[in-house]
């Protein structure tokens, strides 16, 4: 049949995000870059996205997926103090999404990977 297909398909979904500082101060508002890179076509209309997002923007992003998905254990967003740590908080917390197989469809992680919070 086609089962082996559409579980090799599954298994080959590539969702792959990273997180950066922008260089310049006048990206304060939002200060840090996310890159996403994925071959999951039905989820996503292009290839690659490239988002500027604040210290907000993540904690709306972990706000609504507690809110919106209240049986799944969303991972913790840890406030830290300097902007090295954050940027690697904000990296383990992404890196956590991606790798739950529910939460990485969610429709706003999506749209904070790819486009505008409004």
């Amino acid at each position: 049949g086609s089962s082996p297909k559409i579980q090799s398909e599954k298994r080959s979904s590539s969702l792959i995000v990273n997180v950066t500082r922008t260089p310049t101060a006048a990206t304060d508002l939002a200060p840090f870059k996310v890159v996403t890179w994925t071959n999951m076509t039905s989820q996503f209309s292009s290839e690659s996205y490239e988002v500027y997002r604040s210290a907000g923007d993540f904690q709306w992003l972990h706000d609504v997926l507690q809110d919106n998905c209240p049986e799944r254990a969303v991972p913790p967003l840890r406030t830290t103090i300097s902007l090295d740590a954050t940027v690697s908080e904000y990296q383990r917390f992404l890196s956590r999404l991606v790798a739950h197989k529910t939460l990485r469809t969610e429709q706003s992680f999506i749209v904070f990977l790819t486009g505008t919070i409004e």
